[in-house]
């Protein structure tokens, strides 16, 4: 069994305790690699990632949809040292989707709208569409 977890043990116990479970073993080439190195590694593999949805003192409304690039994760490192935001979101402060990247043939096209809730927020995809 496969697991990106990088440093959340909730995500690596719950994974270990099924993998116990279905008797087979755990494969975690992410865990305890250092966040900001992932993100540029990610970033200079051609991964495109896409934030869509935001709950963490410090990320507004301004990052849904924002392209996670070498300037988003120099930001979330300071987000990180004045709130504690992890930088590539392990705990649950954004989520992202990879709409392009070495492993695909063409990119994914989002077309979302925007939800806002005071604090927190997210994209509505209301249409995905493979691009050129």
């Amino acid at each position: 069994m496969t697991a990106g977890a990088v440093e959340s043990e909730f995500q690596t116990s719950r994974i270990e305790a099924m993998a116990d479970r279905l008797d087979c073993e755990v494969f975690a080439p992410l865990w305890q690699r250092d966040p900001r190195e992932l993100g540029d590694e990610m970033l200079a593999a051609g991964f495109e990632i896409t934030i869509l949805q935001v709950a963490a003192y410090g990320l507004d409304e301004s990052w849904l949809g924002r392209t996670l690039d070498h300037g988003a994760l120099d930001e979330l490192e300071a987000l990180n040292d004045e709130y504690g935001v992890h930088v590539l979101g392990e705990g649950g402060e954004f989520e992202t989707f990879v709409t392009d990247g070495p492993h695909m043939d063409r990119p994914i096209e989002l077309e979302s709208d925007t939800v806002w809730e005071g604090d927190r927020g997210y994209l509505e995809v209301t249409d995905a569409q493979l691009g050129e």
